[in-house]
């Protein structure tokens, strides 16, 4: 499958395959083996590239589309925003249709879950990338967050209530001008 990795503001098309021993990723020209490992319960993986071992920090933020990684290397945090092919046709469907034409956003929730804390209130101004609630999947915390700024004209849940992916959680409506 083919995934676009946004990092620092480079995108970088990487494609993976998985093989008997590990992964397989194209990276332009550049063929690399791959094997991962999450050690125990923490959020500490073991990355074998090419037979060199790399300690790497990896958690996980969820994006309206793709996933969001931060990632902890040699002491050094980064984020990536991982999307794959289909999700990258779909982004682009919905801008040719004119998704958002009324001049809202809805946030939908990515993975079923727990709501464990809303954060907003309707007629809260939000940034990009600010978060707007908390799900609990898998005994784990996911806060969602809002890709582009606005103000909460909706809640659509509540913390304790259960979500599936594709929910609407909250909508966003256009900044006053």
């Amino acid at each position: 499958m083919k995934y676009t990795v946004s990092v620092r503001g480079a995108e970088i098309e990487v494609e993976l395959s998985e093989t008997d021993s590990g992964w397989r990723a194209r990276v332009g020209d550049r063929e690399l083996q791959i094997d991962v490992e999450r050690l125990g319960r923490s959020l500490q993986h073991s990355f074998l590239v090419d037979g060199r071992s790399w300690p790497v920090m990896v958690e996980r933020k969820e994006a309206r589309r793709g996933a969001k990684y931060v990632l902890g290397v040699r002491g050094e945090r980064t984020e990536a925003l991982v999307v794959d092919e289909r999700e990258k046709a779909a982004a682009a469907f919905d801008a040719l249709a004119g998704g958002g034409q009324s001049g809202e956003t809805v946030v939908e929730s990515v993975i079923p879950g727990i709501v464990n804390k809303v954060m907003v209130e309707v007629g809260d101004t939000v940034a990009p990338g600010q978060p707007l609630l908390i799900v609990e999947a898998m005994k784990m915390e996911n806060e969602i967050s809002c890709e582009s700024g606005g103000v909460v004209s909706k809640i659509h849940v509540e913390a304790g209530v259960t979500v599936n992916s594709g929910d609407p959680l909250v909508t966003l409506g256009p900044e006053p001008e």
